[in-house]
């Protein structure tokens, strides 16, 4: 019997690929993504928030101006919820790196997944008009900076779509390379 090549594998946060997961109970299903992509590659789902064990629904987050870094605070009652969503994230990281993960697409705007677009707020919850990335995304970078990671919006446009595309797969390529 032939074996099935292995596709490479792509980290989707979870409401692009239609789970229930977000703050509010919701989806945010880009159904682009498995359409574009689905056939060529094998796409996990990824929640921070919710692998971290924060309920669905649950009240909203953001981030907050603080030192050293952003705090990432409910915003209802400014408990914060950073210490163990960073617990959690480090967690999955281990998993990412031995699933050879070769590119994640990251839900824009998301306090955990956004990519450089994440509002940062004063304490007041005025926004500060800054755009950071979520902690998710900021930790992606920090770990694994060759990592191809794009946003749903950003993977509208077609170039920008290709480009990530081929990123992945030169992504996917040398870690089979590294196992030679």
């Amino acid at each position: 019997m032939k074996k099935d090549r292995e596709l490479p594998r792509l980290g989707v946060s979870a409401c692009l690929l239609g789970h229930k997961v977000r703050y509010d109970g919701r989806d945010k299903a880009f159904p682009q993504i498995t359409s574009e992509l689905g056939s060529s590659f094998e796409l996990i789902a990824y929640c921070p928030e919710h692998g971290a064990g924060l309920p669905v629904p649950r009240p909203p987050i953001q981030l907050y101006i603080g030192e050293p870094c952003p705090r990432l605070l409910v915003v209802q009652d400014k408990s914060d919820v950073g210490e163990v969503l960073q617990t959690y994230i480090m967690q999955i990281l281990k998993e990412i790196k031995a699933s050879k993960i070769c590119g994640f697409i990251l839900k824009s705007k998301s306090p955990s997944c956004g990519l450089k677009t994440t509002p940062l707020y004063n304490m007041d919850d005025t926004p500060t008009g800054e755009m950071i990335s979520g902690v998710f995304a900021q930790t992606l970078l920090d770990e694994l900076p060759d990592l191809p990671l794009i946003d749903e919006i950003d993977f509208l446009i077609k170039g920008k779509r290709k480009d990530y595309i081929r990123r992945c797969l030169d992504y996917f390529e040398g870690i089979h390379a590294e196992n030679i």
